[in-house]
């Protein structure tokens, strides 16, 4: 029979996996090798998911190998390129138009910004004032760079441990397409550079050669890799006390570090 890979997740995660779906869609279409979804059945609460196996290893196998690394930069840079290149209708929270679809990146984050600072609210998240800062400091950035931003699928959460590699550091698949939306290009930047790069660093320029290539970065574009690192850290706070403490500290010394 093969091997397969079994996900299993909370019934509320249907419709974000579903509208996932679409972005892997065109990760298929743009040449990026990745999971397949053999079946899906519901079990009480639970979502069951059945995946194709593919051979490979994580790129956290390639930490002590800088050539190995640069080789998947080239890949990696190649392959995000290539999911970029279709540009979307607007810039929504969801691929398959279950959620409301933004004409302009400003008014995205503007409501992003809205949802986040609710779930702060309901969470008790810490550091009011370092927070409603950030706030200011994004809504400042979404109106000065909107213009230059177009929306395309972002993964959003490609790290090492996402990526399928062979021993040489080729990229063989890009996984776990569970948080795809569409963001501004920029949209990756969050997790590449605070995770990928700060694991691999020298996959880091071989990415941005190969990136850019196919996609030059334009106008402002230290501003809208700012702003994403701004957004993400805010959301990871105003999640707080739900996820790790360590990663909500960290975060709250991202936004310091951003806001000065």
């Amino acid at each position: 029979m093969g091997a397969f890979v079994l996900k299993i997740g909370p019934i509320d995660s249907l419709s974000k996996w579903s509208a996932a779906e679409v972005g892997r869609g065109i990760a298929v279409e743009a040449g990026i090798n990745v999971p397949i979804v053999r079946s899906q059945l519901i079990e009480g609460n639970m979502i069951v998911r059945v995946y194709d196996w593919i051979d490979g290893q994580p790129a956290t196998e390639l930490v002590e190998q800088p050539d190995a690394q640069a080789r998947l930069g080239v890949d990696l840079g190649a392959a995000v390129a290539a999911l970029h290149v279709t540009e979307l209708d607007g810039f929504s929270s969801r691929l398959d138009e279950s959620a409301l679809t933004f004409s302009t990146w400003r008014s995205y984050i503007e409501a992003r910004v809205d949802q986040i600072q609710q779930r702060a609210k309901a969470n008790d998240a810490p550091e009011h004032g370092l927070r409603a800062e950030a706030v200011r400091a994004i809504v400042s950035l979404a109106a000065d760079v909107s213009g230059e931003c177009r929306p395309v699928v972002c993964h959003r959460d490609l790290h090492a441990a996402n990526l399928l590699v062979d021993t040489d550091g080729s990229l063989i698949a890009v996984l776990d397409w569970d948080m795809p939306e569409a963001w501004d290009v920029a949209g990756e930047w969050f997790k590449l550079e605070s995770f990928l790069f700060a694991q691999l660093p020298a996959a880091h320029e071989p990415f941005l050669d190969a990136y850019s290539a196919v996609h030059p970065f334009g106008s402002a574009w230290s501003e809208r890799v700012r702003l994403v690192h701004l957004l993400e850290n805010l959301n990871v706070v105003s999640n707080a006390p739900k996820i790790e403490p360590s990663f909500t500290a960290e975060a709250i010394a991202a936004l310091r570090l951003l806001i000065d």
